[in-house]
């Protein structure tokens, strides 16, 4: 229970709202896209954009400079797997996962801007803490840095998107055991890099 409570300081408050919740409202968008709706398939992409930009600045960071075209990078690759879309995920969650592996992909190939305070969305704190979530963020992505791909996205989908194990699973397309396992390994990758660096376990430290 506490590498969750720390995986959630670090991250920040997970994106529940945007990423999370039922397909009800996109259902009848969902049957018209695989028809091949251009104007619905548009549609469906403006609806799932906000969930997907969050995740891909929590993953980037707010002000780096390929946010924009990630996000077109992975509305894109949306609209292109649609059609493989089954439904063993909501809709939202498929395309929060897309965005999260576009992102990670970004993140590796091209170098991050110097880490600054203010690099991320607002959390509503006041500036002290503001700037102390901030500088957690960003260990959270130094970390992202050094897993394998399967645990990044799995990290991102569960402490970032506020996905469940089985909900990462059914967006991941593994079995739940799997993706209770990349969440294990990234957990313990977390608790070895702050056991290795004394500024991290304090920075963790610093908020009650």
């Amino acid at each position: 229970m506490a590498t969750v409570l720390t995986l959630r300081r670090i991250s920040g408050k997970p994106l529940e709202q945007s990423a999370g919740g039922s397909d009800g409202d996109l259902g009848p968008l969902l049957e018209r896209c695989r028809a091949q709706d251009r104007a619905a398939i548009r549609t469906l992409l403006t609806s799932l954009a906000p969930a997907m930009l969050q995740v891909i600045r929590r993953v980037l960071g707010a002000r780096h400079p390929e946010v924009e075209d990630t996000l077109q990078e992975a509305m894109l690759a949306t609209a292109c797997a649609l059609p493989t879309f089954r439904g063993a995920s909501t809709v939202r969650h498929f395309a929060c996962r897309i965005a999260t592996f576009v992102a990670l992909n970004v993140r590796r190939r091209v170098p991050a801007p110097p880490s600054d305070p203010l690099d991320d969305d607002r959390p509503g704190e006041a500036e002290p803490d503001w700037a102390l979530a901030a500088r957690r963020r960003e260990l959270l992505r130094a970390l992202l840095d050094q897993l394998p791909v399967a645990q990044a996205e799995a990290l991102v989908l569960h402490a970032v998107a506020g996905m469940t194990v089985e909900e990462v699973a059914a967006a991941s397309g593994v079995p739940i055991e799997t993706a209770r396992s990349r969440l294990r390994l990234a957990r313990s990758a977390l608790r070895l890099r702050i056991a290795n660096d004394p500024a991290a376990a304090e920075l963790l430290e610093e908020l009650p």
